[in-house]
């Protein structure tokens, strides 16, 4: 859920998480509205035509949606989620500890520690003696699928 939108009051947030809230749900995200420079936010909200709520409403949002979380048995676990206990994301768990994990896709960011210093030597060598880098390190295509097979294929001969 995001909430800070503009225009937003505390009692509006209040009724629409209560809502949400009242389907028992095991697991909640509630992110605060952010304006980014260069976004589409950012270019309306530097035009005067996107306003948030002001300081204090925000962190009156913040802390209603702590409070009714806590209420339902819902602990923050993290700034923006709260879970039932068991129940908390394993793959934020996982990134908090610095595990590993692939990011397949456009914007994707993964974490891999597995050989990747000696990967990476082996790639700069190659690039360095004149290789395409597809025949280097073949594993991004169009398809998905198809780059989430050959990097399973890579981590298993890695």
């Amino acid at each position: 859920m995001i909430y800070a939108r503009p225009d937003q009051t505390v009692a509006a947030w209040t009724a629409e998480l209560t809502k949400a809230l009242a389907l028992a749900p095991d697991h909640l995200s509630a992110y605060q509205l952010t304006i980014e420079q260069g976004t589409n936010f950012g270019k309306l909200h530097q035009a005067g035509r996107l306003t948030l709520p002001e300081e204090d409403v925000q962190i009156g949002l913040y802390d209603i949606t702590q409070s009714l979380c806590h209420d339902v048995g819902l602990v923050a676990y993290e700034v923006s989620n709260h879970a039932r206990p068991g129940h908390e994301s394993r793959h934020n768990i996982n990134c908090w500890q610095g595990a590993p994990y692939i990011g397949i896709g456009p914007g994707a960011h993964g974490r891999i520690d597995i050989g990747v210093s000696a990967m990476l030597l082996s790639v700069l060598n190659n690039l360095q003696h004149g290789s395409h880098p597809h025949q280097i390190f073949p594993l991004v295509t169009a398809s998905p699928h198809l780059s989430a097979c050959r990097m399973k294929k890579f981590l298993k001969n890695a």
